[in-house]
């Protein structure tokens, strides 16, 4: 499964267990989804990890850049998708609408968690390698 992975979901897995902190454990373990992501995206991830100093009380910056920089590396990153609207109530996230669609990629991030929190995830025990070819 190929799916768009919002950036909430990925700062609350850094930031506290639950089903956004499974979903990620679980694609680090090899589970069969490949996470589609854009520049701006991961910029995003970025900026509200290192810059937020309230987040420190559940991560550290060293942490949170350790963090970044692995999802930089496992992710499939693809060039930022074009502005379109795509009539979401979010004006913010339509790039996210646009990098899933260009992808071919699924777009709902909550469901995407609930599938991997309620255990359905493939492959959870095999090793996870840096974009792979296949």
């Amino acid at each position: 499964m190929k799916v768009v992975i919002d950036a909430n979901v990925w700062i609350s897995a850094a930031i506290r267990k639950g089903p956004s902190h499974l979903l990620v454990e679980q694609w680090m373990a090899g589970a069969d989804i490949e996470v589609v992501m854009c520049p701006e995206l991961l910029a995003e991830i970025a900026e509200v990890l290192t810059m937020r100093e309230r987040l420190r009380r559940w991560i550290s910056l060293e942490n949170a850049e350790a963090y970044v920089e692995m999802i930089a590396t496992l992710v499939d990153l693809v060039p930022d998708p074009p502005d379109e609207d795509h009539g979401v109530r979010d004006i913010e996230d339509t790039y996210l609408v646009s990098l899933a669609r260009d992808n071919g990629a699924a777009t709902s991030s909550s469901q995407v968690t609930r599938t991997f929190w309620n255990g359905n995830a493939k492959n959870p025990g095999a090793s996870r390698h840096p974009r792979s070819s296949s």
